[in-house]
């Protein structure tokens, strides 16, 4: 997985995230969540334990993460941000573009 350079980082795991992202692959035991781009034509983004992230389906598919956040609900709130953002530049017409840049 490749780290978006705009990447968001969740108030309540800032102190944890670069440990997070330095062993991306081998955080199975860490209790975290990654927002990532989407893999199919449906999804634009996902929300991922770490765990989840490590299955081959999305190894394999190249996602890039957009944000870490300790829980589902910081998750959540990374993802409207995101989309806020998107609003704030115009580009929520085009959303996969935007995070394919973000």
């Amino acid at each position: 997985m490749e780290i978006s350079r705009h990447v968001i980082i969740g108030r309540k795991i800032k102190d944890r995230a670069p440990g997070i992202i330095r062993n991306l692959g081998s955080n199975e035991k860490e209790n975290a969540f990654l927002i990532t781009t989407g893999a199919s034509q449906g999804s634009l983004m996902y929300i991922l334990s770490l765990k989840e992230s490590e299955h081959d389906f999305y190894q394999e598919r190249g996602l890039r993460v957009l944000g870490i956040a300790k829980s589902r609900s910081e998750a959540r709130g990374i993802v409207r941000r995101i989309f806020e953002e998107a609003d704030r530049a115009g580009a929520l017409g085009d959303m996969k573009r935007f995070l394919e840049e973000y």
